[in-house]
């Protein structure tokens, strides 16, 4: 693999460890009304946090794609000069632009080579922040519907959450379920 490439997984690997705890809902195969709560909550910050880092990496592609088109642009002067060198002889054969343009990658490819590398990544890292958004608002939907759901299973099981304990609609104390914290009761 390519550095490029080695800096992008990095770049991922990075972004999904940022993230994952906020979709990770799942612990012992329940789901708490806390844990739905708290990632409903942290919703629009993770959605913030994605949409600064896509802005961040727009700039940055904008900036090396901008450094590539003058660099270019200097190197396809160069080559226009050298070809017009190879053509002074004749009067009535003029090189094609695309002559310019072969000449100039095949006599810097290696800066050539690592100005498309780098923007490769950058077009990548952008679809993947494209791709992350998108299922952040899939999930968003979801923890909406699982917390519908939750409130009206709790509901008509007549249980509601007050004064820091389960109490059922009767005010008797219930058990929660394994993964909710227990907390004192204030009443």
């Amino acid at each position: 693999m390519s550095e490029q490439t080695d800096r992008f997984l990095a770049y991922v690997e990075t972004l999904l460890e940022r993230f994952s705890s906020t979709g990770d809902l799942i612990a012992e195969q329940s789901v708490s009304p806390e844990k739905v709560n708290r990632a409903l909550a942290e919703y629009k910050d993770v959605l913030d946090e994605l949409a600064k880092e896509y802005q961040k990496i727009k700039i940055e592609h904008a900036t090396v794609e901008l450094e590539f088109e003058m660099w270019y642009d200097d190197r396809f002067e160069e080559a226009r000069a050298a070809v017009m060198d190879l053509y002074k002889e004749t009067k009535t054969i003029k090189p094609a632009v695309k002559e310019y343009d072969t000449w100039a990658r095949t006599h810097n490819k290696s800066e050539y080579k690592d100005f498309k590398e780098k923007l490769i990544v950058l077009d990548a890292q952008s679809q993947f922040l494209i791709r992350q958004r998108e299922t952040l608002w899939k999930q968003e939907s979801i923890l909406v519907t699982i917390a519908a759901n939750m409130r009206g299973e709790m509901r008509a099981l007549g249980i509601d959450r007050r004064g820091g304990d389960w109490r059922d609609m009767k005010g008797q104390k219930v058990e929660p379920t394994p993964d909710a914290p227990r907390e004192r009761s204030r009443t």
